[in-house]
């Protein structure tokens, strides 16, 4: 009996993850930083650990593994290298900057500036470089002696799944465990795996001012017309009552502090969550790790969003299309509709006088920063 536990260990051992070894590697770090990088595993030490636990699915919607995975945060890294905004689109601050992370494939993931430095968890997203294979304890003891627990590392890990190990898993025939190549990018936040990344390549700043449609001046507040939604492909959608109408109802209550202004009172907000908007305005599925939503107030204050941040947090409707504060509708004529970002300790994101609603889409094989590119349009 022994024998026969140690050779089905031993062949679950030797299907724990991932590939062939790979050589030594970096993920480059570029675009509207003041500092380029490449990130090692000596910078992610250096930074201070973490660790991460996340349950990874096949692009089939099947479970494919549970990891706890050690990194440094996202944020630290990008501390590093200086966020720094290198043209002039009349908006100083960096809310409007996101961060494309790409693969060596060549998939891609989009993140906004305020879900890395505005979150109310600052280390929510890792580049992690080892992970653990999370195993459940209604293992045999004896067979589970035979595992190394502990992290594993990018030379270590390149070794074949557990798709052996079929009582970790539900359904009838389990998928082949997640491969985890090389460096990866765990957005922790997420209730789901589809924002990560294993492989990771590059992680690309851009900013996202000169996608956008409307423009104004700081202090120079006008009346808002109406708010529109712009949707990827062009097509303009008026924001209206009429749109969210029989939308579910979210409200939201908390002490607003701001990084430039601190503490703002406490104050509450009332509308309909975002993503559900953006369901009923778009009319199709729409692959939301790779999209983005530019809010533009009247006096061209500008905040971006992820659509990962709206759509995949565990939260549920993480971002409010408010409509009144403190039980008094806003009026129309300055603006019918407020954004209100739950997921933020700071409120800087939170959009006044909403007057265009952006989506910008980035495709696999385009320009990072949103403006596609002849080789990518040909390419097979």
């Amino acid at each position: 009996m022994r024998l026969m536990f140690r050779a089905y260990a031993a062949s679950c051992l030797a299907m724990l993850s991932f590939a062939p070894a790979l050589r030594a590697q970096t993920v480059a770090v570029d675009g509207a930083v003041g500092k380029k990088l490449e990130v090692d595993g000596a910078l992610l030490d250096s930074l201070g650990r973490q660790s991460r636990l996340m349950k990874l699915f096949t692009p089939e919607d099947r479970y494919a593994g549970a990891f706890e995975q050690s990194g440094a945060g996202l944020r630290r890294v990008l501390e590093v290298a200086g966020v720094v905004k290198k043209t002039d689109d009349g908006f100083q601050r960096p809310l409007d900057v996101y961060l494309v992370a790409t693969s060596d494939r060549g998939r891609r993931a989009v993140f906004s500036y305020g879900e890395i430095f505005d979150a109310a968890d600052p280390g929510a997203i890792l580049i992690a470089d080892k992970a653990r294979l999370v195993i459940p304890g209604h293992h045999d003891a004896k067979a589970l002696a035979e595992w190394d627990r502990g992290f594993l590392g990018l030379p270590e890990r390149e070794r074949p799944g557990v798709a052996a190990c079929s009582s970790c898993h539900g359904g009838p025939k389990p998928p082949p465990i997640a491969t985890l190549r090389g460096f990866g990018l765990v957005p922790g936040g997420d209730r789901r795996s589809e924002r990560f990344l294993s492989g990771l390549k590059e992680l690309h700043l851009c900013q996202a001012g000169p996608l956008a449609g409307a423009t104004g001046k700081r202090g120079e507040a006008s009346r808002v017309d109406g708010t529109t939604l712009v949707l990827p492909d062009g097509t303009r959608v008026a924001l209206t009552p009429k749109l969210t109408k029989g939308l579910p109802v979210v409200s939201w209550s908390d002490a607003n502090f701001g990084e430039g202004r601190g503490y703002r009172g406490e104050h509450s907000f009332r509308g309909v969550g975002m993503s559900a908007v953006l369901e009923r305005a778009l009319g199709r599925p729409l692959d939301m790790k790779r999209v983005l939503l530019l809010a533009t107030a009247s006096d061209g204050y500008r905040a971006v969003f992820s659509g990962g941040e709206i759509a995949f947090n565990s939260l549920g409707e993480s971002l409010i299309l408010a409509d009144a504060e403190d039980g008094k509708a806003f009026d129309p004529e300055d603006g019918r509709y407020r954004l209100v970002p739950r997921l933020d300790f700071f409120v800087d994101r939170s959009v006044r006088s909403v007057k265009e609603l952006r989506l910008i889409e980035i495709a696999e094989g385009s320009d990072p920063c949103g403006l596609p590119t002849p080789a990518a349009a040909s390419a097979p």
